[in-house]
Order: structure tokens, then C-alpha cells, then sequence
């Protein structure tokens, strides 16, 4: 009997505790419901940007502090109730009525932008719209997260106008590097080549010593020229090497070679030893080893005024591709006391009066001389006595081209066994030194040569007589070379008739230009004998 009592009692109790337990799951959920809530409302509260709420009617029905803010209002009652779009201006009304609308229908409106008249100025806002579900799942509003991007649109806009500032400067940087670049080839074209045609004439010892000084010291000139520029080493800051195959042996006695004269002036012995133990060709940055050694040459000169300056050239091999090259420049000049003898590699250091009068310079010389070897992974060091002299040792890592080409012909050889031509070459020059220039290297080939001064009189003799081959100088007034060789080119008795750009700046675009005209080939400035004669080789 009590079994069968208890049985509807304990069902009971059971659906009971059920039934608390349901209870207590759904209020520990609303309450989780609730705290999510709060927090939410919370984040929204306290965000940064503007976070609204529009209804399907397009009315504001709610606004946190930060959009208050942007609008310039203090209570939200102020927006409630007010169409949205009375805030985006009439400007934009169309575009972000049609996104709403967009939103309500389920797609996401993001990232789009509009700009408003505020009476501090205009402003730039970035928005979205997002959809928000009821309980049954029906979009019933939207919501709207928009920040004020004007202050970065503002520099954007400034960075866009810098880098066209830059690009700008960049371009007129590089027409500055070309005008310096051809004002510098010009003159140099006529001492190269007036050195060139020297080599022809039976000279004295002495005058050969002094053609060689005048050829090799043009030859450093146009490296020198060549690499400083080029736009990339012209970059503000940037310190690199441009290592080329180099013939290291020639280089040292070029850099050597220039300094002959100033050291005989002076009544000084001037010596170099162990040159011949230099691998012949070796990949270097024949510029900076250049600027390092003549500064410390010059330096020598300048600071001994009696005595002697002897290079001592070392070689110390690394490895089968590489060697140390050591330099060792002696003098025995005023001598630098030991106490100075590391400051004299920092800038804009000079160590006493008497040298200054005699420097007259900076006083960044040595320091950059430092940096430049720092920079060749090498480096610089001095042993110095007041009054007894100064060693300067320069180590500087090379790596050697193992199979070196033989040109150990003299130029007057090279010119000696060069073939001749029978042919008659249009010249295109407007600088009359280095009409004459070329004009004699030219007859030293045996071919006939005619000048024009310029573009319109070069296309003038070309409608008359004919050519086999021209050679045309790109900058030139009146008409220059380009605007030349594109009419020349297509007259009837020059359409295979090879035309070669005499330039100053041999770039890739350049060349680009010169064969858009119609142009067959490309000589650099200054006029090189042995590149006139390949470049004939091509036609003859």
C-alpha cells in the first residue's frame, strides 16, 4: 500500500525538481544574457567611434557619448527620432539611402565613405551598416559604426603631395645629372682625344711621360665621372659599392702617374715599388679605392716639403679567389704626434694652425677616407713621427678574376695595327674642339669626313649627298640628334645607312630613345679609339 501512495508522489517530485532545474538553466541564460548585454552596452558607451542605431523607417533610436560628440551635441534625446540622413548632407543623400536600403534587405553596407560641411570645416567620415535580427529573425534595424578619418585623410593627402614633391625633385635631379653630365664629357672628350692623337707623334721621353699623365689622369677623371653619376650613388645617405672588373695594375699607376708632377714641383723623390705583384684584373669599386688613395697622396705632397713619398704595393692572399691588398704611403713630412693620431679620422678634425693654413680645407678628407674603407670591409691606419713623417697603411679585400685577359699593348700599338677604312662618314658635332678631335682620329682610320654643326644641317647635307656611316651628336641646337636621325632615317638613300649616337649619357633609357629614332648604335662621350673601331667593324 505505501509503494503504490508513494509512486504519484516521487513522479510529482521528480517533475518538480525538473522543472527548477529549467527554471535555474533559463535564469542563469538570461542572466548571462544580461551580462553580455551590459558589457555590450557598456563597450558601446565607452567606444571611441560613433555606434548608432536606425530603425526600418530610417530614424536615429539610439546614439553613444563619441557620436554625440562628433556632431557636437551633449544629449541624445537631441537625435532620437531624427532621420539619419538628415546628418550625412545633401551631397551624399542619395548613395548612403540607397546603402540603408541595401542593409535592410540583409547585405552589409561596409567601409563606404562621405564628407560633410561643418562649420569648422569639412570633415570625413568612414561608415558601415550592419544588420541587426529580432527574435524571430526579420531584420528590424541597423546598426551604424562610423569614425572620423578626416585628420588621416588629411595625410594621406599631405604623403601623396610629398612624393610628388619627391618625384618631382627626382626628375629634375636626373635632368641636372644629365646637363652636368654632358657640360663635363664635352671638354673632356677633346683632352682624351687630343691625347689619343699625341700618342701618334714621335715624342720625347719626357713628353711621353707627360701625354701618359695627361691620358691616365682623364681616364680616373671619367671613372670618377661615370660613378658619381649614377642617380643611385647620388641618393642622399646611401653609401654602396659598384665593383667592376678593374685592371687594379693600370689603376694604381694612373692614381700614381697624377701626382708626379706636384712631387717633382716640390723637388720630392717620389717612388712606387712592388706594383708587379698585383693580380692584373680584380673586382673593385675603382672610385672609392681611388678617392682613398689620392687624398692620402695628396696629403703626403702637401705636408712634406723635403725628403721623399714611396708607395709600397703588398699582396697578402686570402684564398684562391681573393687577396689583401696593402698599401703603404711614406713621407716624411711634419709627422702627426701620437696623441692626435686617431683623431685625425674624425670629421672636421685638423691638428694644428700651420696645417690648416696649408690644408685649407674641411678637415673631412681623412675621416671620409676611413668611412670608404670601413665601407671596402678594409681599413686605414697611420704610425707617425713630428717631424720625421708619416706611414699610412690601407688593407682593402679583393677578389681576382682568375683567367685575366692580355692588354699589354701600348696605345700607340693599338693604334698602329688598327685597319684602315676607305669610306666617308658624316660627323654631327656642334662643339668645335671636339669636331677637331674626332675628325683626326677618324682620318687616322683612312676615312673620308664630312662635319655638319648641328641636326638641321647634317638633314640638309643628307638630301644631297651620301654617307656610309654617321656619327650624331645628341645635344645640339637648332635641331639635336634625335629629332635628326628620325628624318634622316627615312630619306630614300639612308634607310640602311647606319646612324651612331654620339651621347654623353649612355643610359639604358638613352639607348631606348636613340633607337626609337631610328638610330643603329651608341657611342659613349668621351670618344674611346678602340670603341670607334668595334663599333666600325659592325658595318665595314
Amino acid at each position: 500500500m505505501d509503494n503504490s501512495s508513494d509512486c504519484p508522489l516521487h513522479r510529482r517530485i521528480a517533475e518538480l525538481e525538473e522543472q527548477v532545474k529549467q527554471q535555474q538553466v533559463a535564469l542563469k541564460k538570461q542572466q548571462a544574457d544580461q551580462r553580455i548585454n551590459n558589457r555590450y552596452q557598456e563597450l558601446v558607451e565607452h567606444a571611441p567611434v560613433c555606434i548608432h542605431e536606425i530603425d526600418r523607417s530610417g530614424k536615429l533610436v539610439k546614439m553613444n557619448p563619441a557620436g554625440l560628440e562628433m556632431l557636437g551635441l551633449s544629449q541624445e534625446s537631441e537625435v532620437i527620432n531624427t532621420p539619419y540622413l538628415d546628418f550625412v548632407g545633401d551631397a551624399n543623400l542619395g548613395r548612403i539611402q540607397g546603402l540603408m536600403q541595401e542593409a535592410l534587405k540583409g547585405n552589409q553596407a561596409s567601409h563606404f565613405h562621405f564628407t560633410v560641411e561643418t562649420p569648422t570645416g569639412d570633415k570625413t567620415f568612414e561608415s558601415n551598416f550592419i544588420p541587426i535580427l529580432d527574435s524571430r529573425g526579420d531584420i528590424s534595424k541597423l546598426m551604424g559604426v562610423t569614425s572620423d578619418i578626416t585628420l588621416k585623410q588629411q595625410s594621406e593627402s599631405h604623403l601623396i603631395k610629398a612624393k610628388e614633391r619627391a618625384e618631382h625633385e627626382n626628375l629634375a635631379k636626373t635632368r641636372i645629372t644629365a646637363n652636368i653630365s654632358h657640360e663635363l664629357r664635352t671638354p673632356l672628350n677633346g683632352i682624351l682625344g687630343a691625347s689619343q692623337l699625341l700618342s701618334f707623334e714621335n715624342l720625347s721621353d719626357e713628353q711621353t711621360e707627360l701625354v701618359d699623365i695627361i691620358h691616365s689622369s682623364s681616364d680616373i677623371l671619367l671613372e670618377l665621372i661615370n660613378d658619381l653619376l649614377d642617380i643611385s650613388s647620388l641618393e642622399i645617405g646611401e653609401n654602396r659599392l659598384i665593383l667592376k672588373e678593374t685592371n687594379l695594375t693600370n689603376l694604381i699607376k694612373n692614381i700614381f702617374n697624377m701626382f708626379s708632377i706636384d712631387a717633382r714641383n716640390k723637388g720630392l723623390s717620389y717612388k712606387i715599388n712592388g706594383i708587379d705583384e698585383l693580380p692584373k684584373f680584380a673586382y673593385i669599386d675603382a672610385l672609392r679605392i681611388t678617392q682613398v688613395i689620392q687624398n692620402i697622396i695628396s696629403n703626403a705632397i702637401k705636408f712634406t716639403d723635403h725628403g721623399s713619398i714611396n708607395i709600397n704595393i703588398e699582396v697578402e692572399n686570402l684564398s684562391t679567389s681573393s687577396f689583401l691588398f696593402i698599401a703603404k704611403i711614406t713621407d716624411t713630412g711634419l709627422g702627426i704626434p701620437k696623441t692626435k693620431q686617431q683623431d685625425i679620422f674624425t670629421a672636421f678634425t685638423q691638428l694644428d694652425m700651420d696645417m690648416a693654413k696649408r690644408q685649407k680645407g674641411s678637415g673631412l678628407g681623412l675621416a671620409i677616407c676611413h668611412q670608404l674603407c670601413e665601407l671596402m670591409s678594409g681599413s686605414i691606419q697611420v704610425k707617425s713621427q713630428p717631424g720625421k713623417g708619416s706611414i699610412f697603411t690601407i688593407k682593402i679585400p679583393m677578389q681576382v678574376k682568375k683567367h685575366q685577359p692580355n692588354d699589354s699593348t701600348s696605345l700607340k700599338q693599338q693604334f698602329e695595327f688598327e685597319r684602315q677604312y676607305d669610306k666617308t662618314i658624316l660627323l654631327v658635332e656642334d662643339n668645335i674642339v671636339n669636331q677637331k678631335v674626332t675628325k683626326k682620329l677618324l682620318l687616322k682610320l683612312g676615312l673620308n669626313v664630312k662635319i655638319a654643326h648641328n641636326g638641321q644641317e647634317a638633314l640638309d647635307l643628307c638630301k644631297g649627298e651620301v654617307f656610309d656611316l654617321i656619327l650624331m651628336d645628341i645635344q645640339m641646337p637648332i635641331m639635336d640628334g634625335i629629332q635628326a636621325a628620325e628624318f634622316i632615317s627615312v630619306l630614300p638613300n639612308f634607310t640602311q645607312t647606319p646612324i651612331i649616337a654620339l651621347t654623353a649619357s649612355a643610359t639604358e633609357q638613352e639607348q631606348l630613345k636613340c633607337n626609337a629614332a631610328g638610330m643603329s648604335g651608341l657611342l659613349a662621350k668621351p670618344i674611346n679609339f678602340k670603341a670607334l673601331v668595334k663599333e666600325f667593324d659592325l658595318w665595314f
